[in-house]
């Protein structure tokens, strides 16, 4: 009986050593690249599913053989791997697996984590979890596709009041009048007809405003709370919340209800004086799904976008871009433009645009409409009619190769677009029940940037007079009754014009200034910390304009 037991005993060790001959210690390639597919696979649906963007599209289709393809040359590489290469490439399977969808320093110790402690288990528990996401995310897209929305709309209460409504639009990043000065017939001609527009209009033009600093997260607070210097963190990199807000404070004085447009990017609702408030993405890519872009653009974008999502990528691949176009440069080599990384689409802040001025066509007396409008920032993608370029038409802000003069043309044959769109809002204004006496409000955060070299403390004594005047130089105009229309080319900080017609309750526009009153900036360090201030160039206009 023991020797039955024994023999029995020896018998399965004999088995299972067998066994684990035929079967080899690492995964198989097939294991491998499965597993690596469903990880990018079931992160890029995610991506898809957060930006809205449809599934059954061609350019989908392209993205994913092309994550097919990586995964398949990576599965590839880790069965032909020796012991320590393979313990690495676990620790960049766990870590991509987190990086693309989680955000902190959490990545970093969760891969490790998940390397370590699920060992020779973790390829088939990471695909077994991005299989499980992959499938749930395909069935909530096609459940969402394919359901019918029930859910009525938000009620609307009309409130008797003698106010007027006002419409506050802040263009983000558009230059001034003043800051068109190139003799370039191209930007003169455009400059002449964005005049022409604000003055037909019977706005109050302020062509020589400023603003007192380029990034928008230091500038927008400061401007909203009438110059007054505001805390600046590390995490304004990010994006902002505004907690302190004294123009809304006014309004509320006024008794103006607030409804709010707003990216992700900057929020401005947390005050009582906001009724509703609305969102959209600074990243959109769904809103590229409906232009006329070619397939293989539309899978650039959505791989740019993708990457974007790690916290290592937008970075290697910016100096690989840097150096690649060092060596271009040369031999007259165009590059491509480089997206990865950069938080704005200009495609789904014209659909914003879109919803003010549906929103518009219902204005009703005593409510304020804010909406902060991400264009005409970068990229540059729309020509003058608010058409979706090829992407080798799109340009930048910066650029290693392209210059400036071309930057310059395209940004304002966007700027064209986005005119073209606010005549449109008010002329939505105009028919609406109440806009007939509507006040409006429309103004920039910070100038174009278009730059050689961006004026910051790090590039001081480099920066030329005409860096400054790009970043700096920002559109103001404001009409409503009682104000008087027509040109006025003094410098002057944003946050004073603002701060000044906020306190006659929009009827004057009355503006008194030291007689030593110089304009002066504050100059930004790379991270966009406020360090010192700055005076604007001498060439600055200080006259009226003739």
């Amino acid at each position: 009986m023991l020797e039955s037991a024994a023999e029995a005993r020896n018998s399965f060790h004999r088995r299972t050593r067998e066994h684990a001959a035929v079967l080899p210690s690492t995964p198989l390639p097939l294991h491998a690249s499965g597993c690596g597919f469903l990880v990018l696979a079931a992160s890029f649906f995610n991506f898809l599913s957060y930006n809205e963007y449809p599934l059954a599209r061609p350019e989908v289709g392209l993205v994913v053989l092309i994550l097919a393809v990586v995964a398949g040359a990576t599965g590839i590489l880790y069965w032909a791997s020796g012991r320590w290469l393979r313990m690495l490439l676990d620790v960049v399977l766990a870590f991509a697996a987190f990086d693309l969808n989680f955000d902190g320093t959490v990545v970093v110790v969760a891969a490790m984590a998940s390397a370590i402690l699920l060992n020779r288990f973790l390829i088939p528990m990471l695909g077994f979890v991005a299989a499980f996401v992959l499938v749930t995310e395909i069935g909530a897209a096609t459940f969402k596709a394919t359901a019918i929305a029930t859910e009525p709309g938000p009620s609307v209460v009309s409130y008797p009041s003698d106010l007027p409504p006002l419409v506050h639009l802040i263009l983000d990043e558009h230059i001034g009048i003043e800051g068109l000065s190139e003799a370039v017939p191209e930007v003169q001609e455009s400059r002449a007809r964005l005049q022409t527009f604000y003055e037909d209009a019977g706005f109050r033009l302020f062509g020589a405003a400023f603003s007192q600093y380029m990034h928008t997260v230091n500038a927008i607070p400061q401007i909203l709370n009438f110059g007054a210097e505001q805390a600046w963190t590390p995490e304004h990199l990010d994006g902002a919340r505004i907690t302190e807000n004294a123009y809304f404070d006014r309004l509320r004085e006024l008794g103006y209800g607030i409804h709010i447009l707003q990216s992700d990017f900057l929020d401005y609702c947390d005050h009582p004086a906001v009724e509703t408030c609305d969102e959209y993405r600074a990243t959109d890519i769904g809103s590229l799904a409906a232009t006329a872009l070619p397939v293989g653009d539309k899978s650039v974008l959505l791989v740019s976008g993708f990457a974007s999502l790690s916290s290592v990528l937008p970075a290697i691949g910016a100096r690989a871009y840097i150096l690649a176009a060092k060596v271009a440069r040369p031999l007259g080599v165009d590059m491509p433009v480089f997206l990865l990384g950069h938080r704005t689409s200009t495609t789904g802040a014209l659909a914003a645009l879109d919803r003010v001025i549906d929103q518009l066509k219902r204005a009703r007396p005593g409510k304020a409409y804010f909406a902060h409008i991400l264009a005409p920032h970068f990229p540059y993608s729309l020509d003058a009619e608010c058409g979706v370029k090829d992407l080798d038409g799109w340009e930048l802000r910066h650029s290693l190769l392209g210059s400036r003069l071309n930057r310059e043309l395209a940004y304002l044959e966007q700027l064209e677009c986005v005119t073209k769109r606010l005549g449109q809002a008010l002329e939505a204004l105009s028919r609406s029940e109440a806009g007939a006496n509507a006040i409006v409000v429309v103004h920039g955060d910070h100038g174009s940037r278009i730059t050689d070299h961006d004026p910051t403390v790090e590039n001081a004594g480099v920066f030329s007079d005409a860096d400054m005047i790009a970043s700096f130089s920002t559109l103001f105009a404001v009409r409503g009754a009682g104000i008087e229309s027509g040109y006025d080319a003094k410098a002057l900080p944003v946050a004073r014009i603002l701060s000044s017609i906020a306190a006659s309750g929009f009827r004057s526009v009355e503006i008194d200034l030291d007689e030593k009153f110089v304009p002066t900036v504050i100059l930004e360090d790379r991270q966009w910390k406020p360090v010192r201030a700055e005076p604007l160039p001498a060439s600055w206009s200080l006259a009226p304009h003739s």
